[in-house]
This record gives structure tokens, C-alpha cells and sequence, in this order.
């Protein structure tokens, strides 16, 4: 049901923000904007934009005001650095989201999680949400992010409803880390493969995983014991072959693909990974990626993908574009 009040996303200027805030105004509703930055493309589109840290519980509960939903986002995905600072974000930026909800009298959160929060030292191969979370984690990236996941699930039913959306491995036209990054790394011949080339992982594009999201909201809106307080496994119909994915996405932007270089071990890139943090933090450099880490190494070797059945049988989740025709709009953003 559509209202006159508008839906509050926070990171609307990112990649995944951007689908969501396109998606969300095709379907009929009013959109918010909350970002660090200023995005003049959401703007054009008819977005309220409105700028803030989500560390400012101030700015948070401004922009919440008026909202009739909020899809949380916002986060720092870095990888590598301090744990004050993505603490700072992830957790506290989260509580600051929960708190300014309640004091705009907002009923209907849902949160961008990732699979990462249950990812371990080992394979993970279909399985659901029953995934327990690890006792220890390689990165601060998803330790803090299983951290707002679980402060965000246990705000359900406490004057909030929420749900929270794992995507795995986000793709497509408008990204800005993950595709890029790696061209950088395979111009520079810095990027290997690792492992024995067989991994396969759950690869979901990002107009997918935007509307995932708001088909949760909906039924959260519509049916909230449905599901509230429930996390969700997103990606598209199949997993994929990383490395041969990686290839496919080369050759759709005009890069040279990886398929006949040679790969390294599991156990040198994770050596190699610990004596990386090591120096980086010996040294506080916090700023700048290492050139390989322990838990990339193992993201980079090992099966990830997952069970979307609880998805599709509690909000009617399948992907609408399908991996061929993603790739093909790859293609074509990058030869416009």
C-alpha cells in the first residue's frame, strides 16, 4: 500500500542504494535519500536527498522525520581497517538508525546484511539461515556487520518490525568497488587465483538484490509475523564458478580474463595474507587495502552460496534478470 510519506534509504547514493531508490519510485513511492555525500542523479530522479553521518543521531533522526519506512543501507565495507571505525559505523550508525525510528514513530526497517556474518574457515555449500554465527571472526567487516544484524533482529517486536537481506557478491552497471577493483588489480597483474579454481558462490545482480529488498518491506508492511525478525539469503538461480564468473564479467567490459593464469595455493595467499596485517597494522595503515588478507584469501578459495528457499516461500523472491541478461547490460553500460 502506498502512502504519501516517503521511504527512507540510507546509502542511496551507493551502488546498492541507487537500484533501491530507482526501484522504489518506479513502484509509486515518495523517496528519502540519507548520505554522507551529495548524489545530483538522485536528485534529477525526484529523490529528497539529505546528507549526514549515520553517527550523528541528530542528522538520523532529521531525516527520519515524516518517513513511513526505512531500508538501512549505509555501512562501511572496508575489508581492512580500524575496528573503532567500523564498529563506529556498522554497530552504533545501526543503533542510531533503531533509536531514530522509535522517535519518529516508524514501524518498518529493512537491513542490508551480508552472508559474511556466518562465513567461517570453511566451505559454506547450500546452506539456510540456520547458519550459526562463527565464535571468531578474520575480519572486522563482518564481525561488526553480524553485530548490527543481530541488534537489528532483536529489535523486532520492541515498537519496530525488521528483516534483514543477505546478498552475496553484488554485480552489475553502476558499481563502484567490487568490478573496479578487480580491473585495477588485472591491469596491474596483481590479481591470481586462488585455490583450485572450483569454488562456487552465490553472484546476485544488484537489481535482484534491490528487489528483495522491497519485496521483504512489502510483506513486512503487509504481514509483519511473516517476516519479522528473520534474515534472508538472496542471489540469482544458480551459484557460479568465481573465477570463471570473474572471466565472464572481463569480457563484458573489455578486459583481459584470468582463465590461463596460474593459480596459487589457499595456504600461501592466507600465509601470506597474516604476514600482510601484520605489517599493515604494526605500521597503522589503515587507509589503504593490503595486498591480500586472510579472510580474501579464503573468500577467494572457498564455496559460499546458499539456500534462497526462505525467501521465495515467505515473500515470493526469484531473480527477475537473469545472469545472461545482466552481463549483456554490463556490456552495454560499458560501451556507452
Amino acid at each position: 500500500m502506498r502512502t504519501s510519506q516517503p521511504i527512507l534509504v540510507t546509502g542511496g547514493g551507493g551502488f546498492l542504494g541507487k537500484a533501491l531508490c530507482r526501484q522504489l519510485l518506479d513502484r509509486g513511492y515518495r523517496v528519502r535519500s540519507f548520505s554522507r555525500g551529495a548524489y545530483p542523479e538522485l536528485t534529477a530522479w525526484g529523490v529528497d536527498c539529505r546528507q549526514g553521518s549515520l553517527q550523528d543521531i541528530t542528522a538520523v533522526t532529521a531525516a527520519m522525520e515524516g518517513c513511513s519506512g526505512v531500508f538501512h543501507c549505509a555501512g562501511n565495507v572496508n575489508v581492512w581497517g580500524r575496528w573503532k571505525d567500523l564498529y563506529a559505523t556498522n554497530v552504533m550508525g545501526t543503533e542510531n538508525v533503531l533509536a531514530a525510528m522509535r522517535t519518529n514513530g516508524i514501524r518498518s526497517l529493512v537491513f542490508t546484511s551480508s552472508p559474511s556474518v556466518v562465513c567461517t574457515s570453511h566451505c559454506l555449500e547450500g546452506v539456510d539461515e540456520s547458519c550459526p554465527y562463527p565464535t571468531r571472526y578474520l575480519s572486522a567487516y563482518p564481525e561488526t556487520k553480524a553485530l548490527a544484524e543481530q541488534k537489528v533482529m532483536a529489535a523486532d517486536g520492541t515498537g519496530v518490525r525488521t528483516a534483514s537481506i543477505r546478498p552475496h557478491f553484488i554485480w552489475g552497471p553502476g558499481d563502484t568497488q567490487l568490478l573496479p577493483n578487480l580491473i585495477v588489480a588485472r591491469k596491474q597483474n596483481l590479481l591470481r587465483v586462488i585455490g583450485a579454481r572450483r569454488n562456487l558462490v552465490d553472484a546476485i545482480y544488484v537489481d535482484n538484490a534491490a528487489q528483495a529488498h522491497i519485496q521483504a518491506f512489502e510483506m513486512l508492511e503487509q504481514d509483519p509475523d511473516r517476516v519479522g525478525g528473520k534474515t534472508y539469503f538472496v542471489g540469482q538461480e544458480v551459484p557460479v564458478s568465481l573465477w570463471g564468473f570473474i572471466d565472464r564479467m572481463f569480457e563484458s567490459v573489455g578486459v583481459e580474463p584470468l582463465r590461463t593464469s596460474k593459480a596459487i595455493p589457499l595456504s600461501f595467499a592466507y600465509g601470506f595474507g597474516y604476514l600482510c596485517e601484520k605489517f599493515y597494522a604494526l605500521f597503522g595503515i589503515y587507509d589503504r587495502l593490503p595486498p591480500m588478507t586472510r579472510f580474501i584469501a579464503l573468500q577467494m578459495a572457498h564455496s559460499g552460496y546458499f539456500s534462497h528457499a526462505r525467501a521465495t516461500e515467505d515473500f515470493g523472491y526469484h531473480p527477475s534478470i537473469s545472469i545472461e541478461e545482466g552481463l549483456e547490460r554490463l556490456r552495454a553500460a560499458s560501451l556507452a
